[in-house]
């Protein structure tokens, strides 16, 4: 009888120290959200959080009270063979004992490092609840005790931690995690990633190019206006003067209900700023200024492209189908065979390379092949015109205003 009970009284310590093990080494970030839920197991969860300090004390407390309970029972069974109670004390119960803790934690980390410490927690959390409440008189009493004496629990506890992790580090095991075993949230992980390292994310990174910019001059007259805007189906196109770094502001489709008499008449200001600018605080001034573009600009003050409300939402929530975006399923890539290829000319030059084995050449001048071709060519070119770049051929097969959308690339031998 008394094996049985030193057997139990091990598992006891073991499982108990097991608990406190697998509550700091869980990521209590997926749990804190799991708690949500009105499930049994995930409102135990939640009451856990709710009363962490009780939670460490009663494990710490029922593990003690184990190992006292260990220490008793086996000086009551090797009493029996030794005489001397001093004697079994010291050459039995003392060695045997730090010997069992010593084989006791080790199997309770090699358990939890076997098992997911998450979900043991999670899978325990019902049980852990009763034992908070069963505690609680005692645990009461303790923390009485302490706050007479002025002693500060945290420090007391050997386990002096938060229930959320509320640095980066945390929140990334939460999104790794995720990666690893939550196919059906592949796109609230994915989400959730990109909202932390939005902060790392600079304008360059979201605008659209000038080489893809779609303007009109001030001075041109108010029925080409209309015509691209009849074309294009775009809501707002931005005006210059002279050249396309002098940006005087943009146009929106509505103004042209009120028959202008000139395209200066209908001009609303832009926010300009620069494209080292963080996408967060871009996406302040958007809010702060009630707009939903601004124009970009480089270094010198040259043009560096637009931004779009939508342009840095994308950056948390993924695509967004904008008026800036091609239409269909996505940008045109092609494979024609035979060295040639059909490709949209927003699709960056290095992607290109990758995906096709090129090596089409590349700079900082440009990103995208519209760039490359306007960046060589030195003027936009026409439908039907062919632009030879070392050993390619750019067919252009489509031309919006401004904007190259589709090549037929040809890969000379």
């Amino acid at each position: 009888m008394l094996l049985i009970l030193i057997v139990f009284l091990l598992l006891s310590y073991s499982f108990f120290y097991g608990m406190e093990v697998a509550y700091i080494s869980s990521n209590r970030l997926r749990l804190e959200l799991e708690s949500s839920s009105e499930r049994w197991t995930d409102r135990s969860l939640k009451y856990l959080f709710e009363h962490q300090p009780q939670l460490l004390a009663s494990l710490y407390l029922w593990a003690r009270v184990s190992f006292v309970f260990l220490i008793l029972a086996l000086f009551s069974y090797f009493s029996q063979f030794v005489a001397s109670a001093e004697w079994c004390l010291l050459f039995w119960v003392v060695p045997l004992t730090l010997v069992l803790l010593f084989l006791s934690v080790n199997l309770a980390l090699s358990l939890v490092s076997a098992c997911n410490p998450t979900s043991t927690f999670r899978f325990f959390s019902l049980f852990l609840t009763l034992l908070v409440f069963l505690s609680y008189p005692f645990v009461s009493l303790l923390f009485s005790l302490a706050r007479m004496f002025k002693i500060n629990m945290d420090e007391f506890s050997p386990f002096n931690i938060n229930v959320v992790s509320n640095d980066k580090d945390g929140a990334d095991d939460f999104v790794a995690e995720g990666n690893e075993s939550a196919d059906d949230v592949d796109d609230e992980v994915r989400m959730f990633q990109n909202a932390l390292d939005f902060s790392n994310v600079t304008l360059t990174n979201c605008i659209v190019p000038r080489t893809e910019i779609v303007a009109i001059d001030v001075n041109s007259p108010v029925e080409k206006l209309t015509e691209l805007f009849v074309t294009l189906h775009y809501s707002r196109i931005l005006v210059y003067k002279d050249n396309i770094d002098n940006i005087l502001g943009y146009v929106h489709s509505s103004d042209l209900f009120d028959r202008p008499l000139a395209i200066k008449d209908m001009l609303n200001p832009l926010p300009v700023v620069p494209e080292t600018m963080s996408a967060n605080r871009m996406l302040r001034i958007f809010l702060q200024q009630h707009k939903g573009m601004a124009l970009v600009v480089d270094e010198f003050g040259g043009t560096a492209g637009i931004v779009t409300l939508e342009d840095i939402m994308e950056e948390i929530f993924g695509e967004i189908e904008d008026e800036h975006d091609d239409d269909g399923d996505g940008l045109v890539a092609k494979n024609l065979g035979n060295g040639e290829y059909v490709l949209s000319g927003r699709l960056e030059v290095e992607a290109v390379n990758e995906r096709y084995g090129l090596h089409l050449p590349l700079s900082n001048e440009y990103i995208t092949l519209a760039g490359l071709i306007l960046y060589k060519n030195c003027m936009l070119p026409q439908p039907k015109e062919r632009v030879t770049i070392d050993n390619y051929e750019f067919s252009i097969v489509r031309v919006v205003s401004t904007r190259i959308e589709l090549v037929r690339l040809t890969v000379k031998s």
